[in-house]
């Protein structure tokens, strides 16, 4: 059994299904949870989109709206504490080299630069934990050229690993373990623009060698082990749930 009772974590891109299987997970081994969106108002969704049973120990923020240093406090003064930070917002879209600019460019490497930041406002509170985490959630377009269109997309996400190994060096000695799980296509979270489909869906199933796109459920098993007490000595690591499409 692990050791995930009474711990409080802050998860970003939560408002999608992705992020709601993960959550209900968490929450049903005892965690708190604080939903980061584009907005206080989706945020607010998701956690009314949990049930009754479960929204009781979720909150909503959004630091475009509040910035980060009042989602932090916000967080401490419902919680108590923060001990696990998910970083799993940025978009699926994929874009030729023609079609895309600097905004499409913007948009995709700013997963980046969020995921920075909301780690840096989050550690002092981080420090006083006594199992601290950071999970980068991703797909896994940033290893091996992706399995489509996708050089912004896969450029944010090498950044993405990047950032989690260098974390994990630099805040290792904090006992901070900073890790990132690299997940395939899910075919329940992509946004309705973007649903593979066609000779897509058909070459990239053809190279999965578990024969099938992945579902929400496969996401929180590896997210849950690596926000455990248990997992203290785990940093640095990219696990792969993405059925063999892209292998380390």
């Amino acid at each position: 059994m692990l050791t995930l009772h009474n711990r409080t974590a802050l998860i970003s891109g939560g408002a999608g299904n992705n992020g709601i299987a993960i959550i209900k997970n968490l929450i049903r081994q005892g965690m708190n949870v604080c939903i980061l969106s584009t907005s206080v108002a989706q945020g607010s969704g998701a956690v009314e989109a949990l049930g009754e049973g479960l929204k009781a120990h979720a909150m909503a923020a959004s630091v475009r709206e509040q910035g980060y240093d009042a989602v932090m406090q916000s967080v401490i003064d419902r919680f108590g504490g923060i001990d696990v930070i998910i970083n799993g917002s940025g978009g699926h879209r994929h874009t030729t080299i023609e079609e895309t600019d600097e905004r499409e460019f913007e948009m995709a490497i700013r997963m980046v630069s969020e995921a920075f930041f909301t780690v840096k406002a989050a550690l002092p509170y981080l420090q006083k934990s006594s199992a601290p985490r950071v999970i980068n959630l991703m797909t896994c377009e940033g290893r091996g050229g992706g399995y489509d269109e996708a050089s912004i997309q896969a450029a944010a996400r090498g950044g993405m690993v990047a950032l989690t190994q260098a974390l994990a060096r630099e805040l290792g000695p904090r006992g901070i373990t900073v890790n990132a799980v690299c997940t395939g296509p899910i075919e329940g979270d992509l946004p309705q623009f973007d649903v593979m489909l066609g000779q897509k869906h058909d070459l990239v199933l053809s190279r999965t060698p578990l024969g099938r796109l992945g579902e929400p459920e496969d996401i929180p098993a590896a997210v849950e082990f690596l926000a455990s007490e248990e997992a203290s000595f785990v940093t640095g690591a990219v696990i792969d749930v993405n059925g063999g499409l892209i292998m380390s």
